[in-house]
């Protein structure tokens, strides 16, 4: 009643007991939907990392095809009917969950085709010595400019221009592009991928394991998808990753997570705050 007294008629007013009998099961309907909104917020920041490192694969395939653009025109075909990022969120878990692992199995595909092409135009010709083995030659520095237009494909974030790097190792422009490639990672080619596994936490390395399993090697990709995936089990915000990634670069991020993952049972000072311990690192960065 208005006065807050109890309704004076024979059943009337709220009864909770059904309520409280049905408690358990309305706990369990609410994490069960905070697992699927978690798994479907994974699912797309996964398809976003496979989307930016297609896309740079892609833009580093063009200046080595040249003419011969069939197989590159093949993977943009397929990339620009791709879902916005707002049909992602109207797709059932399923069909994400089937996109996601479409779009990984589209992007490593790319960077094995571009590492192939890549170990093509570096390998010497018949009779022809390497570079490689004469340590104290010189290469001349050639400053370039080139620039190709991207494909586009109807969406906003995919009209953009393409920096066509130049052939040949000599060339400074495409050194200092190279070391921004999304696909690339710097202390991977210093490590190698199987010293940086090493060094990980078992409960990386199974995630390692699962993607090593599917295409035989690790590349940068790998470890991206592999540290985005710790995050939950870390108990890490996404917030804290991307604020790390913004504050340091995708490579730096991942090499952080990495750091601090295997460091959790360090003795005598183990990092007990996972995510606070990433917003630090991202601050330190800053």
């Amino acid at each position: 009643m208005g006065s807050g007294a109890r309704s004076g008629w024979k059943g009337r007013g709220i009864f909770f007991t059904p309520a409280i009998k049905r408690l358990a099961e309305f706990e369990e309907l609410a994490a069960s939907l905070a697992a699927d909104r978690e798994r479907r917020a994974r699912l797309r920041g996964h398809r976003s990392t496979h989307k930016k490192h297609l896309k740079s694969a892609l833009e580093a395939l063009v200046p080595y095809l040249g003419g011969e653009k069939t197989q590159l025109q093949s993977f943009w075909d397929t990339l620009v009917i791709w879902p916005s990022a707002d049909q992602l969120h109207r797709m059932t878990l399923a069909a994400l969950e089937a996109h996601e692992v479409a779009a990984d199995q589209l992007c490593r595909e790319a960077l094995e085709f571009l590492q192939n092409v890549e170990d093509l135009r570096d390998r010497p010709t018949e009779n022809e010595r390497s570079y490689i083995q004469d340590t104290t030659q010189k290469l001349t520095t050639v400053k370039c400019n080139a620039r190709v237009q991207q494909k586009p494909s109807g969406t906003s974030d995919d009209t953009q221009s393409v920096k066509d790097a130049p052939n040949g190792a000599s060339c400074s422009e495409k050194g200092n592009e190279a070391a921004r490639e999304a696909h690339k990672f710097q202390f991977l080619e210093k490590l190698t991928p199987e010293r940086l596994y090493g060094l990980a936490s078992e409960e990386m390395r199974m995630h390692l394991d699962v993607r090593r399993y599917r295409r035989d090697n690790l590349v940068a990709h790998d470890f991206v998808v592999a540290a985005q995936d710790r995050l939950p089990e870390l108990g890490i915000n996404i917030s804290a990753w991307h604020q790390a990634v913004a504050a340091m670069g995708e490579e730096q991020a991942t090499m952080a997570l990495l750091v601090l993952d295997a460091s959790r049972d360090r003795p005598g000072l183990p990092v007990r705050n996972p995510g606070g311990y990433l917003r630090g690192m991202a601050r330190a960065a800053s």
